[in-house]
């Protein structure tokens, strides 16, 4: 019942959220995070939005450093908690009128065990990182994987 309160909440907020965006372009920070296991990576599949595959992450909050956010969504999202992290990337867009500063971080982990939020998050699977990406995927994940693959080569 919690959930679907929540999504209707979701569906007559968010155009109000877009109109106060147009008006005012707010700018925003978010995280995104390659979880690794082996030689896989894991993606989540939303339940809003763009409903397709991506990584984990979301937004950082007003007091909250770009790696605590990471730390924080990665585990609200996977129930991952990340051992060590590392930013390997950053890059602006402009996303329903906001101009959003998206830092990436990379962190390694020993299990494949994860928890998905259910709210947020429809399905999580581990993809090896050398095979095509699942589609539909986020707009932002090919040009993401091409970079990551880039800095594995390189010795990330």
């Amino acid at each position: 019942m919690k959930k679907k309160f929540l999504r209707f909440s979701y569906k007559i907020i968010n155009p109000i959220r877009k109109i106060y965006w147009f008006i005012f372009r707010p700018k925003t920070r978010g995280v995104k995070c390659f979880i690794e296991y082996k030689d896989s990576i894991l993606l989540v599949r939303l339940s809003y939005a763009h409903k397709g595959w991506t990584l984990p992450g979301g937004g950082v909050k007003c007091k909250e450093t770009f790696e605590e956010g990471a730390r924080r969504e990665a585990k609200e999202e996977t129930g991952i908690t990340l051992p060590n992290i590392k930013k390997i990337y950053e890059y602006s867009t402009l996303q329903d009128y906001r101009i959003i500063n998206i830092e990436v971080f990379y962190s390694k982990i020993e299990k494949a065990d994860y928890a998905i939020d259910q709210f947020e998050i429809i399905d999580a699977k581990w993809f090896d990182i050398r095979h095509p990406i699942p589609f539909p995927h986020g707009r932002s994940l090919p040009e993401l994987i091409q970079k990551f693959l880039e800095l594995k080569n390189n010795g990330l």
